[in-house]
């Protein structure tokens, strides 16, 4: 028996074990020792996970983090500010060097700063259905490229650092940029200022509204503010926040998460209106990134380490009196059109057995999602069109049924 193989062995047998032991115990989970820099990108994709750090570069794992390793051979800047991923592009943006692109999950990358002026990118997004790649920067405003990262254009004049982009389910996009939040209806091709605080913006979110529409979120400097109203007005809903600085959100149907710098993560049920923390295993309370994937929700944190947590323990851990899900309700799938995953959410007032499916123009089932008895409350899952039969172009539909109830609504998978 080879002995370097029976050790290595070995030792991931016992990294397996206590990931496993920690999981079940109900709290979060580290996945990595530290990668000693501060983290500025978080992307997750079933068992993939992409992080970004502020002087090691990037660092990859294919198996849910059980193993990690360094992907930054091309990159001429190891101090990486930002990070996305769509499809089969991945694409960073680095402290004085710009944007680097690599379409073989990071193993390679190449340089993309033809037409930029100042390489500092702080934000990245790919946006829907054209594959346009968005690049925040500081003090330059906000770049474009529409043939995936070749030629760079300027789409949005400001002197502040364009910090955040958002795809909101109305298929408009959004943008933070120092104090302002902007809004583009076109992909990001232009920008209208829609909303001017008195402290930098930082995050933005949605959460679904009834009986129609979606809450929008901003978080900053000095808390969280929401808009009911598609941005027209805001208000500030920080009860319960005891560090304000909120460094990211994320949405699992209504169910909003918040990170904080010094803080650690909090949850509201009920639109901001209370947050409470989820911190129980964690040991550094400073948040840089969060993001949902696979019934998990994972942080990334200040001193380089990246935790996961068990979604539905999470929700169903908080008193299900304060979520008051009074009526049934299958939302539009987002993002639409897709390619090739999107996320499907609903809400149910009764526990009852579920089943989620998919289905072609023909009415053949192509996919079950859900199939399984749940508790009322509410829930997200992701259907990815890549791992279902190699599916084509086109319209389908997604059926939910909760006992006598049952909605049906229509999707775009464009490829």
């Amino acid at each position: 028996m080879n002995y370097k193989f029976s050790i290595s062995a070995f030792l991931f047998l016992i990294l397996f074990i206590v990931v496993y032991l920690n999981e079940a115990s109900a709290q979060w989970i580290q996945l990595n020792t530290s990668f000693g820099k501060r983290i500025t990108g978080l992307h997750v994709s079933n068992s993939s996970i992409y992080v970004s750090t502020d002087s090691n570069g990037v660092y990859f794992s294919s198996d849910g983090g059980l193993s990690w390793v360094q992907r930054n051979s091309g990159l001429t800047n190891l101090r990486v500010l930002s990070l996305t991923k769509k499809n089969n592009t991945l694409a960073i943006g680095t402290r004085g060097a710009g944007v680097f692109i690599s379409t073989n999950d990071g193993i390679s990358w190449s340089v993309s700063t033809t037409g930029m002026a100042l390489p500092y990118i702080y934000a990245l997004l790919i946006t829907t259905p054209n594959n346009y790649i968005l690049a925040g920067s500081g003090g330059y405003g906000g770049y474009i490229s529409t043939d995936n990262g070749s030629v760079w254009s300027s789409n949005l004049t400001t002197t502040w650092i364009v910090s955040h982009y958002f795809e909101t389910p109305a298929g408009y996009y959004l943008c933070t940029a120092g104090p302002v939040l902007f809004k583009s209806t076109n992909e990001g091709l232009s920008w209208n200022q829609i909303r001017s605080a008195s402290t930098n913006l930082i995050a933005i979110a949605t959460t679904p509204r009834q009986p129609s529409g979606f809450n929008i979120f901003v978080s900053s400097l000095d808390g969280i503010f929401r808009s009911t109203n598609d941005g027209a007005s805001w208000t500030e809903v920080n009860s319960g926040l005891d560090y304000r600085w909120v460094t990211a959100l994320v949405n699992s149907g209504i169910n909003l998460f918040a990170g904080s710098n010094g803080g650690g993560v909090y949850l509201s049920t009920n639109n901001g209106t209370n947050w409470s923390k989820i911190n129980t295993g964690l040991t550094n309370l400073f948040i840089t990134k969060l993001f949902i994937d696979g019934g998990f929700i994972y942080a990334a944190t200040e001193n380089g380490v990246v935790y996961r947590r068990t979604l539905s323990e999470v929700i169903t851990s908080v008193d299900q009196e304060e979520i008051n899900i009074s009526t049934f309700s299958l939302n539009q799938n987002f993002p639409n059109p897709f390619n090739p995953s999107t996320k499907i959410s609903w809400q149910s007032p009764v526990s009852g057995y579920t089943t989620l499916k998919v289905y072609d123009v023909l009415g053949k089932e192509v996919a079950t999602l859900v199939n399984e008895y749940l508790n009322a409350g509410s829930y997200e899952v992701e259907f990815n069109a890549g791992q279902t039969r190699n599916l084509s172009s086109g319209i389908y539909f997604y059926k939910l049924q909760v006992g006598e109830f049952v909605q049906t609504k229509k999707m775009i998978l464009a490829k």
